[in-house]
């Protein structure tokens, strides 16, 4: 992942953790889909949460991705943000082979599709996900809560994937 020598290594696990935690929750989106419908997804991204629009989309990124197929080097992020484009294998390729953040390649996007957004709103969203990111991370560095929440994940995972066979 890009800008890996900027911060800590409990701060590299933990991102690493929560980005498996969002393959997973959306390779359970996608089981979900799959048996009960988007309206199931729907539902699950109200009780959570977490916008429709999103949920339904890790549910598509998952269908699309097999865990196989995953590149190790980028983050569910990057997936997020090239799906939308329905050119996302061309996107994770061009991020993966400049070494791209997530934010490196909305840019990229942007650029190409003649968008492009506000600097000044830009700013302050990173500056919002920055700080938020950095409460998270210290609020659960090597908290029994993070390994709780590991596991349910994991556990609720496996679950979907036998269900799913």
């Amino acid at each position: 992942m890009a800008h890996e020598g900027d911060a800590s290594p409990e701060y590299h696990a933990v991102k690493i953790q929560q980005d498996e935690l969002q393959w997973k929750e959306a390779y359970i989106l996608a089981v979900v889909r799959k048996s009960l419908g988007n309206p199931a997804v729907v539902a699950l991204a109200n009780e959570h949460s977490v916008t429709r629009y999103r949920a339904v989309n890790m549910a598509k990124i998952a269908e699309a991705v097999p865990m196989a197929e995953r590149n190790p080097s980028l983050t569910f992020y990057h997936y997020l943000i090239a799906f939308p484009t329905g050119e996302m294998q061309k996107w994770i390729d061009m991020a993966a082979d400049n070494n791209w953040s997530p934010s490196q390649l909305r840019t990229a996007i942007e650029a190409e599709h003649g968008g492009g957004s506000d600097p000044e709103s830009s700013i302050r969203k990173a500056t919002h996900a920055s700080r938020a990111m950095k409460t998270a991370v210290d609020e659960t560095v090597g908290t029994p809560a993070l390994k709780n929440v590991v596991e349910r994940v994991t556990d609720a995972y496996e679950y979907a994937k036998q269900k799913a066979k």
